[in-house]
């Protein structure tokens, strides 16, 4: 599946090569913080198979799992557009609001609900998962 997207100025560009490992909606606090929403919406793809245009601004953080993450955004405008996950190298997130097409966007679970505030609308035909989900 070949994708692209940018930020709100069109300075930082990605275009991504990789198979979509997985495509939900975070709940956790640090997404909502990133986001200044209540999820954040995201692809997750081999961070080897995505080619960025322009300079990524990284901030690292403490994931709800006390491990380090690090969020992406473009310097000049501010937008959020990609996470690495620590406990998952070579992963990179992509968050979908920055997708140039975006009815690529296939969500396949809620994640992190229980971290959800009362008035979260989620989607009640996806899974869902107080925290991350099992892994197989």
């Amino acid at each position: 599946m070949k994708f692209s997207g940018s930020c709100l100025c069109g300075s930082l560009k990605y275009e991504c090569s990789g198979e979509v490992k997985m495509a939900g909606n975070c709940h956790c606090l640090n997404c909502k913080k990133a986001t200044g929403s209540a999820y954040a919406a995201v692809l997750f793809v081999p961070e080897d198979s995505v080619e960025v245009t322009g300079e990524v601004k990284y901030y690292q953080s403490t994931g709800s799992n006390g491990e380090p993450g690090w969020r992406g955004f473009c310097p000049n405008c501010g937008s959020s557009l990609f996470e690495k996950p620590g406990p998952v190298p070579g992963t990179l997130g992509i968050g979908a609001g920055s997708l140039d097409d975006l009815s690529l966007y296939k969500p396949q679970m809620d994640i992190f609900t229980s971290r959800s505030p009362d008035w979260d609308c989620m989607d009640p035909r996806l899974p869902k998962f107080t925290e991350f989900p099992p892994e197989g």
